[in-house]
């Protein structure tokens, strides 16, 4: 559990130091049948980053209401 915490913090704050592009496509289904026209429809959402976060280090980690937390945290220096 701890890596896949430490994957998903790289990749958050890789979004946020490096930004990220969001792409949305909507696909929208009718079928007809007996009953009448039934409509549906789906949102798929991607996000794309590219970049390196070096240095995010385990602040704590705690379980709270049966769900494990962790926090990272990253020194930066505004001069770099």
């Amino acid at each position: 559990m701890d890596k896949v915490a430490q994957i998903k913090s790289n990749q958050q704050a890789n979004a946020i130091f490096n930004g990220s592009t969001i792409n949305s496509d909507i696909i929208i289904s009718t079928e007809q049948n007996s009953k009448g026209v039934t409509t549906t429809s789906l949102e798929v959402i991607r996000e794309q980053t590219m970049g390196f976060v070096k240095g995010l280090i385990t602040l704590i980690k705690f379980d709270h209401n049966d769900k494990k937390v962790f926090v990272y945290y990253q020194v930066i220096n505004p001069n770099n």
